[in-house]
This record gives C-alpha cells, structure tokens and sequence, in this order.
C-alpha cells in the first residue's frame, strides 16, 4: 500500500467509532452543523501540541538526573513494572490532553452554550475530533511498525476503550466546567447544600464571595477529576492491567450516562440570567443571550 492509502485506510478506522460513539451519545441533540465541524476540526489538530510533548518527554529521560531517578525509582503492580520517567509521562498527558479537548470545546462554543447538558454535548465532539486524529496517527505507526494481527488488535481495542475513554472523561470536564459557567445561578442550588456551608466558611477566611468559590473550584474539579481518571487509565493500560481499566470505564460510563440524562442539567441558565424586563423577553424571543460568567472563564483559564 502507498502512504497515502495507509493513511486513508487508518482515518476511516478511525471515523468508524466516532460516528459509532458520537450517535449513542449525541443522537438527542441538534446543534449548529458549522459549530459541531468547527469544534471536531480543531480538537483534532489540538493533537499537534501533544506531539510535541511527546518528543518533549522523549529527550527528557536522557539526562543523568532522569536516568539516575530511572535505576532508583520504578513503579510496581502485580508483575508488571513501569520506568519512572513513562510513569511521569503517562502520569502528566492526561492532564495535557483533558485540557487541549476543553480548550477548544470552551473556545468555540461557550457562547452557545445554554446549560450544562451543552457543556457536556460540546465536550463529548471535542473528545470525538481528538480520539479520531490521535488513533489515525497511532493506526498509522503501528501499521508501519508492526504485524498485521497485532494492527487489528490495536484498532479494535482502541475503538471500544480508548474513544470511550476520552468522552468519559472530557464529559466529567464539560459537567463542572457547565457548573463553573453558569455559577451565579448554580451555587445555591439545594443539591449544593454542603459545598454552600464550606464556601461560606471560606469566603469569610479568604474575604472573597462564596459564589467566585464555587467558579473556581468547579473549574479546577473538572480538569482533576478528568486528568486523574485520564492518568489512571493510561497506567493500567501501559501495564497491561486491563481488569483495572475495564470498570473505570465502565463506572464512567454509567456517571455520564447519569450526567447526560440527569433534568437539572437541561434547565436554560441564559434565559433565567436575562433581565426579567418586557423588553428584555422581547429580546430572549428575538434571540437575545446573556452569558452569565463569561468573564474569567476565557483563554488559557480552566
């Protein structure tokens, strides 16, 4: 087969899951065509900044600290070992990758974002366009390099697990990033009862309001959790420890299945910010829309 083909092939292998993934999770929603291509587009080429990590990480392991740390240090499960160096690394691009997919999904989309069931459905296409460009690149090489069983192997598995794995994940994100953007109206909610009672404790210590907590934590819950959950998969599947990545996978899936379905999510926190004037209805009729906390949530913030 000529390179082009081996790279045609490997992009529909890939295109297979994501239409697989993306019509069980998304075939209740009707966004904007231009806005679900944009957000795919760019979450795809948001795999180039990781390859450069990649490479960032790859040269790292050849100073004489690193090595030294290498020979000393080595993580351990069952009979399976891991050098200390992949540990950091498969450690740490978790938490690059979970941040590149909710860049672009916030980037793009944070206008049209209504609740937090948008924030969620915007995350799922982000982790879509960066699963498809990360497996083509990943079809790609293991083509090149290894035998044909072992290719067909890596496509199925990484079709099943390792897609479903990024929308669980960036779908954690796009929940507290959704709780982080329509604060104001979420942070008194009665479901937030306990987190209200910390806040406020907080806010007096730190004299900042309760509310600009909640933001900040939720905004820095969604890339932990997703980063964490992200790193423990990558661990357990370097080390061949697929009975340990099986039921993260499955116990998020069944989170985000809640999440997805879950009513509170679906109420319109834009039409409840808006001002409650005859004008202003006037306005929501006419396609007027406020965004609550756009402020602080733009760029390189969480």
């Amino acid at each position: 087969m000529t390179n082009f083909q081996i790279v045609a092939m490997c992009a529909v292998l890939s295109l297979l899951p994501v239409i697989a993934w993306g019509s069980l999770f998304l075939y209740k929603h009707g966004e904007k065509r231009e806005l679900v291509i944009k957000t795919f587009i760019f979450s795809a080429i948001a795999v180039i900044p990781l390859v450069f990590y990649r490479l960032i990480m790859g040269v790292i392991p050849q100073n004489q600290i690193n090595e030294y740390l290498q020979t000393i240090i080595n993580f351990q499960l069952f009979e399976s070992v891991l050098p200390f160096n992949l540990l950091i690394l498969f450690l740490t691009i978790g938490f690059v990758e979970e941040y590149l997919k909710h860049f672009v999904a916030a980037k793009v989309d944070q206008d049209e974002i209504d609740n937090i069931d948008d924030a969620i459905e915007f995350s799922i296409i982000a982790a879509l366009g960066f699963s498809f460009a990360e497996n083509t690149f990943y079809f790609i090489d293991v083509y090149q390099n290894l035998e044909l069983a072992i290719f067909w192997k890596v496509v199925i598995f990484r079709s099943m697990f390792s897609t479903l794995a990024h929308i669980i994940f960036s779908s954690i994100y796009g929940y507290h990033y959704g709780l982080a953007l329509f604060g104001k109206n979420i942070a008194h909610r009665r479901d937030f009862t306990f987190v209200k009672s910390i806040n406020r404790v907080l806010s007096r210590f730190l004299r900042v309001s309760s509310t600009k907590i909640f933001i900040n934590e939720q905004r820095f819950l969604g890339l932990f959790l997703a980063g964490i959950f992200h790193a423990a998969f990558n661990v357990f599947l370097e080390l061949n420890q697929i009975l340990l990545v099986l039921p993260i996978l499955f116990l998020g899936l069944y989170y985000v299945l809640y999440l997805i379905n879950k009513k509170q999510n679906h109420i319109n926190f834009n039409q409840l910010a808006a001002p409650a004037t005859a004008s202003s209805q006037q306005e929501n009729a006419t396609g007027y829309k406020k965004r609550p906390d756009k402020s602080g949530l733009n760029w390189f913030n969480f």
